[in-house]
Order: C-alpha cells, then structure tokens, then sequence
C-alpha cells in the first residue's frame, strides 16, 4: 500500500465533520465512537529489523470498506454503523518530521477488528500494528556491536554507552563537530539497492541533537550527493521517517548502489555540536 499523505488541517475537518456535520447535513444517525488512545508496536518477524521504537502519531480509519478519515492521537473516532462490520485502522507518521503532513506508513501493518455498533457509546480500542512481511530491510545500524559509518571529514563516529546519550539498546552513534572544522561528514559503508519506484523507500532513524544534521543519499557512480533535508538541533530523543523515493530520482535513472550521507554543523551561534543516533534503517519493499 503506497504512502499516503494528508495535511493535519484537513485530519482536524474530518473529525470535526465527523461528529458536527449534522448541523448542516440531515441526520444520519447516531455514530458509535471507538476510542484510540495509541499503537501498540509488536515486532513477529525473526530477521534483524533493527529497534521497534516508532513515532505513530495519527490514524486513518476504514469500516466495511468506506473511508472514515484522519485523526491525531488520541482520538475519539465517530463510525456510523449498524450490526457488525470490520474495521481497518493504519498506523500514520510525521512526513519527514513534518506534524503537518502525515504518512500513512507502508511499512507498518494495519489492525483489523470486527465492530459491533453500539450507537452513542464509546468503545476504546488498543491496536498493535508492526512491520508488514513484505518489508525488506537493505540497510540497519543499531551500534550494538561497531558501526558501518565512515568519516570523510572531521571527527569519527563514536559508539556511545552513556546512558544519558543512548537512544536504543546498549549504544547509539555519535557524531561530532568542533572548531577545529566547520562540518563534519560520514557515510554509511554498506550500499542498499533501489528496486523500482513501486519499492517505497523509507530511512528510519532515531536522533537528538546540539548540532544541524542534513540527511543525503549518494550512488556510487556519481561524485556528490543530493543533500535533501536538515534537521535541526532536538534536545530530546526524536524519531524521524523519511519517504526516500524523491531523493534517489533526482540522482538519475543511471544511478546505483546506494549509501546514506550526513554532513553535521554547529547550530546558530555554537562552535560545536553533537547528534546522536541510533536503530538507522532503509526499508523498501
């Protein structure tokens, strides 16, 4: 299922028009409500999927097949139903760490429940969702043991097991930036390979920051890469999804064998920084 992509302004109408658009409309009946306070993250498959941190912020609900909307978590979810039908609900994200836009993200599999209507009443529902089996991982790095990244300037990048610095696990990645230079770049050794543009390639990644961090894709027949997002510095623990597919077109249908690049930079006014990852993850299907 391809990512989805829907303004937060417009999740807000939904559900304003979910439960108040009879004072326009005639009345439709008296909707039961199904309570969705958040996901619950569970991970079955065997191979190395790297963390199950995740950052599910909203929903997207369908019953019997019909699209009830978008709507923040937690939310409050009005379905106009008679008898039992079923009920779909999909896990959505922050697009590129923009609450505005949400995904609804391919990789993570939808929680289906039979609904039995009971007008006026409100029904709370804790669904599980985790990583769809089609889900191919080409690229994880959790630093548990060394790390794949290789510096092409400033300082290396550093396994940390302090705890006040670890994301995930027992260690994270460090990487630094001081007034010796001005930036510091790293790349990931290992190389993933882009399928076809119905792959839906996603990075995963788990950050907090000092420091700039621009996220870039490079192949390894082309000499630079196409730098494509900053993030800025984030105090706390973070989690960022990021559709890739825009990223790799722009380098050319030449392009192959595929690494990730970051380029690190003291925020405004500092002389040095740091950024702090961890449980980096290319998705594709």
């Amino acid at each position: 299922m391809p990512f989805r992509i829907i303004p937060v302004l417009f999740l807000i109408s939904l559900a304003l028009c979910g439960v108040g658009c009879n004072i326009i409309n005639p009345a439709e009946g008296i909707p039961t409500y199904v309570q969705v306070d958040s996901f619950q993250f569970l991970n079955t498959r065997t191979d190395n999927t790297g963390g199950t941190t995740h950052k599910i912020r909203s929903v997207f609900a369908l019953y019997n097949g019909k699209n009830i909307g978008g709507f923040d978590l937690p939310a409050k979810i009005p379905v106009l139903a008679t008898g039992a039908g079923e009920l779909l609900l999909f896990p959505a994200v922050d697009n590129s760490g923009l609450f505005s836009y949400q995904l609804q993200y391919a990789h993570y599999t939808p929680f289906k429940t039979t609904l039995t209507a009971t007008p006026g009443k409100t029904i709370a529902i804790t669904p599980t969702t985790g990583y769809t089996e089609s889900s191919k991982f080409y690229y994880v790095e959790d630093f548990e043991n060394s790390n794949d990244f290789v510096s092409l300037s400033g300082a290396p990048v550093e396994n940390t097991t302090d705890p006040a610095e670890v994301l995930d696990g027992h260690r994270s990645g460090k990487f630094r930036v001081d007034s010796s230079g001005l930036t510091t770049t790293v790349t990931t050794n290992r190389k993933f390979v882009y399928v076809n543009t119905n792959s839906e390639p996603a990075l995963e990644m788990d950050y907090k920051s000092t420091a700039r961090l621009r996220v870039g894709i490079y192949a390894e027949n082309y000499t630079q890469p196409n730098y494509f997002l900053t993030l800025y510095p984030s105090p706390q623990r973070n989690k960022i999804y990021i559709p890739l597919q825009q990223a790799i077109s722009k380098l050319g249908n030449s392009a192959a064998n595929f690494h990730l690049a970051f380029q690190i930079f003291p925020a405004d006014g500092a002389t040095s920084g740091y950024v702090i990852v961890d449980d980096v993850k290319v998705v594709l299907f």
